[in-house]
């Protein structure tokens, strides 16, 4: 399941994850991640589009959902500690906010009512 979270939310509840969130700008087709590779955070789309997809028959993509500004990925393997279950790509020019696991384990101990339980991997 997919989750909007208003930036002015992050901002008014959760100051810590953003003075350590990391701007980056992806390109048309640009990879953000790969389906089985291991999750070191949570990313935000603060514009552009992103699309999640699989690899079907070794070479079609088959887009699982498209997702705009303000919404979250990567949350499902941050949150499990299992590999990403699907690729993430830019489908246009994007900038993306990504905030790093350790200071999201920092976030969680600190206000524990945010919600967000981050498992380490086995």
């Amino acid at each position: 399941m997919h989750k909007t979270i208003p930036l002015e939310i992050l901002k008014k509840y959760m100051p810590s994850l953003l003075r350590h969130q990391e701007f980056m700008n992806y390109r048309r087709g640009q990879i953000i991640f790969y389906k089985g590779h291991r999750a070191y955070g949570l990313y935000m789309v603060r514009s552009g589009k992103v699309g999640l997809f699989e690899k079907r028959d070794g070479t079609k993509n088959t887009i699982k959902r498209i997702l705009g500004p303000g919404e979250i990925f990567g949350e499902e393997a941050l949150a499990s500690a299992e590999p990403y279950s699907v690729s993430a790509a830019a489908m246009e020019e994007s900038r993306i906010v990504f905030f790093p696991k350790s200071v999201l384990n920092l976030a969680v101990h600190t206000k524990r009512s945010c919600g967000l339980k981050v498992k380490e991997a086995a």
